[in-house]
């Protein structure tokens, strides 16, 4: 999570087990963000990310990333709990719940774009990929 300070318009990421801030890069987007805002932030998924898109650019390839979010800074928080079907709080039942967060698109979108011969199509929807892949031409023939 990230929020944004009064003073000096500093960034600060706040882990949720320690609570304590570590300063972050400043982003122009994350910049104008106002004062109290805050948003989640994936450094893990930029590594993946990364280190896909260097794999592909070295060898050749492609790499299909399918999941639910957005494609655009989003100041919603979405870091939740599931057991038994129900949402529940995250920090209840600790081991015992399946715990999920919306991906940030851009951000992976921008960590692709780093790597020298990799591009990044997308995000698209569900129906637009189902429709794309034949879904239609697969249901007549059912």
């Amino acid at each position: 999570m990230v929020d944004v300070e009064k003073d000096i318009d500093k960034l600060f990421y706040t882990t949720y087990k320690t609570g304590r801030s570590i300063k972050v890069d400043q982003d122009k987007e994350l910049s104008s963000l106002p004062v109290g805002s805050q948003i989640e932030h994936s450094p893990m998924s930029a590594k993946v990310v990364t280190s896909l898109a260097e794999r592909i650019a070295q060898s050749g390839g492609a790499a299909l990333i399918i999941d639910y979010g957005e494609d655009q800074l989003s100041t919603e928080l979405t870091f939740r709990a599931f057991k038994d079907h129900q949402q529940v709080n995250p920090l209840e039942d600790l081991g015992l719940c399946d715990l999920t967060a919306d991906v940030n698109f851009k951000d992976l979108k921008k960590s692709i774009a780093e790597v020298e011969g990799v591009k990044a199509h997308g995000p698209i929807t569900q129906s637009s990929f189902l429709t794309l892949m034949g879904v239609g031409e697969r249901f007549r023939q059912l």
